[in-house]
């Protein structure tokens, strides 16, 4: 078997807060424990609430912070405990597209500008005529006409910048891509384009996508493999097929039941999720979930439930 292109065993990352004049700081565990792995030209969903820890990770693999324990490997190569070099020369390797691409884009530079950035910075001995070359040849890629490499973001709608920041984080030929909600500030319609653009460039360039998205339908769309998280933590992972068609974790089978449907036939019974997520300053004791949970008993509150396979997912409920 060959090697994933992206691997994260028992990744975690905790922060140090303070909680006010002669009182202890606190630790907050953003992320807890978290562990996949992503083969070439697949797509991973990362599914969860706000808070749940999806940012988080999403930082991990694009090395903007270093993971507090864990291991993280790129290509075979942990850079979770590699020098600077390493990490600087395995950088170009990880991109990311953000949420708002208006926020995400240098106002003050062209298109041409922002494409030519990453081959500066990751090929400087790169020549200008072929710099321009691929330039142009990734501009047509992802949709955009010749004119508008001149341009600058504010002439343009909200799915045109999203397609010049896809193209951007092309420009490296990338072996991921982290995709942090690409399309939750885009009309449906134009959604349905960006998804298409991202499927079609990992059929045609082999890229493995990490997909943070809070829209289920969009996941079912896309994703190859879901990963559910809840309070930093894994919660239900496997096969996207198989997930949805039959959800073993509550807080899973919540989320799927909340997923609008547009066919009659299709209507699921919705299962209210009780309460708030605890506060990762006072975290419940055993399962997070327990207190939002309409089946929890007292063992749920005894331990945290791992991880097992249970009918071809990875599923932590104690219960499923």
């Amino acid at each position: 078997m060959t090697a994933p292109l992206l691997q994260a065993q028992d990744l975690a990352r905790h922060y140090a807060v303070g909680r006010g004049w002669l009182r202890t700081r606190a630790t907050v565990r953003a992320l807890d424990g978290v562990s996949f792995a992503l083969p070439r030209a697949r797509t991973l969903a990362v599914v969860g609430e706000s808070g749940c820890g999806k940012s988080t990770l999403a930082r991990q693999l694009v090395m903007v912070e270093r993971p507090t324990r864990g291991t993280l490997a790129i290509d075979s190569v942990d850079i979770s405990h590699a020098d600077a070099a390493t990490r600087a020369a395995i950088r170009p390797r990880v991109q990311m597209v953000f949420q708002n691409p208006l926020a995400s884009l240098n106002p003050r530079w062209t298109v041409r500008a922002t494409l030519a950035e990453p081959l500066q910075l990751s090929e400087p001995a790169l020549d200008a005529a072929r710099r321009e070359e691929r330039i142009a040849a990734m501009a047509v890629r992802v949709g955009l006409k010749p004119e508008h490499l001149a341009r600058y973001p504010h002439m343009f709608s909200g799915g045109q910048r999203q397609r010049i920041a896809i193209a951007r984080a092309m420009m490296t030929s990338p072996r991921v891509v982290v995709a942090d909600e690409p399309t939750s500030a885009l009309d449906v319609s134009i959604q349905a384009q960006i998804l298409n653009l991202f499927m079609d460039l990992q059929d045609e360039l082999g890229t493995a996508f990490v997909f943070i998205s809070h829209n289920l339908s969009v996941v079912e769309h896309v994703a190859h493999e879901v990963l559910v998280m809840y309070f930093g933590r894994v919660v239900e992972s496997g096969p996207k097929a198989r997930l949805f068609a039959r959800p073993l974790h509550p807080y899973t089978q919540a989320l799927m039941s909340a997923t609008p449907a547009l066919r009659a036939d299709d209507r699921r019974v919705r299962i209210p999720i009780a309460g708030e997520p605890p506060s990762p300053l006072d975290p419940p004791s055993g399962c997070a979930f327990r207190p939002r949970c309409p089946r929890a008993v007292a063992r749920c509150a005894d331990a945290v439930p791992a991880l097992r396979a249970v009918d071809g997912l990875q599923v932590a409920c104690h219960l499923a």
